[in-house]
């Protein structure tokens, strides 16, 4: 299913990565699944397994002397998580997960390598025909695998998401806080604030839009904001493909080992989707 915020899975664009990694990036993604549902309300998640990652690419001759040529995200959960719904309008699920990151800084000459733990509690609502929201909240422990700047211990993660729905439009905001990027870029705090607007006139087009801001602190060795705007079309080819062209520009600024940074990237990106199932490929977001 599409998603305005937040999927699963990794976004294949980070809007902080350009700072780190300068103007000429290969990003990849990719995530598998085992589901299973056990009866109309209630459906089991086990084995989900996602990874992302990116490394500069060629000469790139606006990348700072300090970026960090690779970067490395692998998240391993949830070894389990369920979702039951209480009522036609009401949802609850609990996940469980490991993500692992794998990152070298050129100039500092050090390879980070480090593990999170993380649980949380989900509750999902839908209010009325049109309106829906859900919101998230747990914790997660950082533990160090090798050298690290990063604050170990117990972090409290969470956020949620509330959109309006009508038969031709979905538009929803959502805010995200946790302890890692999925791209691997560094564990500490970070916090994504986004919007998004879904269009399907008729047929098997969709049109959409986002907006998202990325904050990444307390890493020890980096503080960086970052935005990114994007505008695609899909179209969805029979049940099971759909294609999806996208522009995007991203810029990001802020500190990284104490040296101030700022870029701006533009990109135009191409992807195809297939689903086995079929069923929902078009659909727009929602809490459930």
């Amino acid at each position: 299913e599409l998603a305005a915020t937040g999927s699963a899975a990794p976004a294949l664009e980070s809007p902080l990565g350009a700072t780190l990694l300068g103007n000429r990036i290969l990003s990849y993604s990719g995530q598998l699944t085992a589901q299973y549902t056990v009866s109309p309300r209630l459906h089991l998640h086990f084995g989900s397994v996602s990874a992302g990652g990116q490394h500069l690419v060629g000469n790139n001759v606006q990348a700072q002397p300090y970026a960090m040529p690779r970067n490395f995200g692998l998240n391993a959960g949830a070894v389990f998580s369920f979702s039951y719904a209480v009522t036609p309008r009401t949802t609850f699920g609990l996940t469980a997960g490991e993500n692992y990151i794998d990152n070298f800084v050129q100039t500092a000459n050090f390879s980070q390598k480090e593990a999170v733990t993380s649980a949380s509690a989900t509750l999902g609502r839908k209010m009325g025909e049109r309106w829906f929201m859900s919101a998230h909240g747990g914790g997660s422990v950082i533990k160090g695998v090798s050298q690290t700047y990063a604050q170990k211990g117990e972090h409290i993660i969470g956020g949620g998401q509330v959109g309006f729905r009508t038969a031709q439009n979905t538009l929803s905001a959502s805010y995200n806080r946790s302890t890692v990027d999925d791209f691997g870029l560094a564990v500490g705090t970070v916090s994504v604030y986004g919007v998004a607007w879904f269009f399907r006139p008729v047929g098997r087009w969709m049109f959409s839009t986002t907006f998202a801001e990325q904050q990444l602190k307390n890493t020890g060795f980096l503080n960086l904001t970052g935005w990114s705007a994007s505008a695609g079309l899909m179209r969805s080819i029979g049940n099971k493909v759909m294609t999806n062209t996208q522009y995007s520009y991203m810029s990001s600024s802020g500190t990284y080992l104490g040296i101030p940074a700022n870029f701006g990237v533009s990109s135009v990106r191409f992807s195809l989707s297939w689903r086995p199932q079929g069923a929902g490929m078009m659909r727009p977001p929602s809490s459930g």
